[in-house]
């Protein structure tokens, strides 16, 4: 973990810091990090059969990249 604080962290990133590991990270810009990714899973895994009846009749991608 990170010796920063989450204000200079994020100072830092506003300035074009990019964090790459958990060594760059906080506890709190951790924890962010695994809400924002668990709502992102979440929502991917509850939209996937709305699309199912639209995917299984959409060209192959091997059609799209030949025509």
């Amino acid at each position: 973990m990170s010796q920063l604080t989450d204000e200079e962290l994020m100072r830092k990133v506003q300035g074009g810091y990019m964090v790459e590991g958990p060594e760059d990270m906080t506890e709190g810009y951790r924890k962010a990090l695994r809400v924002q990714l668990t709502v992102q899973a979440d929502t991917e895994l509850m939209s996937a059969p709305s699309y199912w009846m639209a995917a299984r009749y959409a060209p192959s991608t091997n059609t799209q990249v030949s025509a």
